[in-house]
């Protein structure tokens, strides 16, 4: 767990008789496919050795790269090697998706893991890359050596894959998706109906602090807080730990990440903000304006910033869905303070009395202050 944390992970090559290999596929309802290739002895001998020499024990483990030095890429290297180039030159054009494009389209079947990575990674993902580039999936190795042609022992030049055979069948499984998925329309809905509801949250809770404690019951002001501080929380915690990623790890993917404008660290605070609240403590009104407006304006500054050159990340899912969550908590002490001055009492007030002073004082005017 510890080398995951800090992105320092050790793979090694294992070498295992073929049957066991295809029971542990069928066993994970996987689908495996074998391509024959029409190599030469002369070059059978070399892949062989290649095989043979990175197997040994000093040299079987190294230090794994999600989309540089994997599974895939080693297979790709050891052919192209053998083939003295001829797999990287017809795989140099440009690709059609980046790295995070293959990444959320291998991962479209379960969205929230989707929506995660977006938001985990930064924009290192996002830079043009080749076809060669994008064979650390195994698929694309599969069709881009269909591309290549080699030369037989009699000098014709034939396509390198002589054969493909299916050893394992998945019928249940479904293949990936050419494309990604598009999800910024549903997103955005959520984000909207998300920041409603803080927007109600906060006008709610702030409205219970200043009611005093008698007017709102326990219970109530624990169900308006809890959402808040479990959102809260999490977005806090992502924060950190997305700064945990960026600044002592070796996780390249997720340095520069501009989602941290879109999960402040500054949001581990509310939580405590909303116990304070939720007690009636007047610095958790203060504080709870100051925060929402802050995450607010950080939240939307990582919107704007998208119109210059150097913020170029791939992030528009990830803001549908924060954007406007952020705003709605921000217009919840707004509507609040609208409410106050519309009753002539203002937010800053209340804030210096006891609860029961503010009523005295709404009693005395006449005012019934809710």
């Amino acid at each position: 767990m510890q080398k995951f944390l800090q992105g320092r992970l050790t793979y090694w090559l294992s070498v295992q008789p073929l049957g066991p290999t295809l029971a542990h596929y069928d066993s994970e309802g996987r689908w495996l496919v074998e391509q024959e290739l029409d190599l030469t002895p002369e070059q059978e001998m070399r892949i062989v050795r290649m095989i043979e020499e990175n197997a040994r024990p000093e040299n079987q483990k190294y230090r794994y790269h999600y989309y540089r030095d994997n599974c895939s890429t080693r297979v790709r290297d050891a052919i192209d090697t053998v083939l003295d180039g001829k797999l990287r030159a017809v795989s140099s054009g440009p690709a059609k998706l980046t790295y995070r494009g293959q990444t959320s389209r291998l991962v479209a079947d379960v969205w929230w893991g989707q929506v995660f990575l977006n938001l985990a990674m930064g924009s290192f993902i996002d830079q043009p890359v080749t076809e060669w580039d994008e064979m650390f999936v195994p698929g694309k190795v599969q069709e881009m050596v269909r591309k290549v042609q080699n030369v037989d022992e009699s000098g014709n030049v034939v396509p390198l894959v002589r054969a493909e055979r299916t050893l394992v069948e998945a019928p249940g499984r479904k293949s990936p998706p050419d494309m990604p998925p598009n999800r910024v329309l549903p997103l955005l809905l959520i984000g909207l109906l998300g920041g409603a509801l803080f927007a109600w949250l906060g006008h709610r809770l702030l409205s219970h602090r200043n009611q005093g404690q008698a007017k709102a019951p326990l219970g109530k002001r624990l169900a308006l807080a809890i959402p808040l501080g479990a959102w809260t929380t999490l977005t806090g915690f992502l924060g950190l730990l997305f700064v945990f990623f960026w600044t002592m790890t070796d996780h390249e993917v997720a340095y520069h990440n501009e989602n941290l404008l879109q999960t402040s660290p500054l949001t581990a605070a509310f939580p405590v903000i909303a116990v304070g609240l939720m007690l009636g403590r007047g610095w958790a009104t203060r504080a709870f304006r100051w925060l929402a407006l802050v995450t607010a304006g950080l939240s939307v500054l990582g919107l704007v910033v998208k119109v210059l050159p150097w913020f170029n990340q791939v992030n528009g899912e990830s803001m549908a869905l924060l954007v406007p969550i952020w705003v709605g908590l921000a217009v919840g002490p707004v509507l609040h303070e609208l409410r106050e001055r519309r009753s002539g009492v203002t937010v800053s007030e209340k804030a210096d009395k006891p609860a029961g002073e503010v009523q005295e004082d709404g009693a005395d005017r006449g005012e019934k202050v809710s």
